[in-house]
């Protein structure tokens, strides 16, 4: 993460956390940026190759499994939005029990 020894030590446990936890959110997301980049790309390049009036999308090449919610467009169940609030509620009493 590239904190100097004495940034380190002089660290909580939660701050070192919440810097773990951003740092990993950064290398998730330039993955992700790369996945889409490549996807794209092969996209581009399988477009001369196709039958006119093919409408191949980047989305529809590889959809990613962080997309799947994005991609349908509909709103969640009452039931389905009562699990998430369920978990983040779970989530959030681990973080402040810890």
């Amino acid at each position: 993460m590239g904190f100097s020894p004495v940034a380190l030590y002089s660290m909580s446990l939660q701050e070192f956390k919440n810097a773990a936890e951003g740092y990993r959110d950064k290398i998730e997301q330039a993955e992700r940026q790369n996945w889409q980049r490549q996807r794209w790309s092969t996209c581009v390049l399988l477009g001369p190759h196709l039958k006119k009036g093919t409408n191949l999308t980047p989305e529809k090449l590889l959809p990613f499994e962080w997309e799947k919610g994005k991609a349908s467009g509909s709103k969640p169940t009452k039931k389905e939005a009562r699990e998430s609030l369920e978990r983040i509620k779970k989530r959030d009493r681990k973080k402040w029990q810890s």
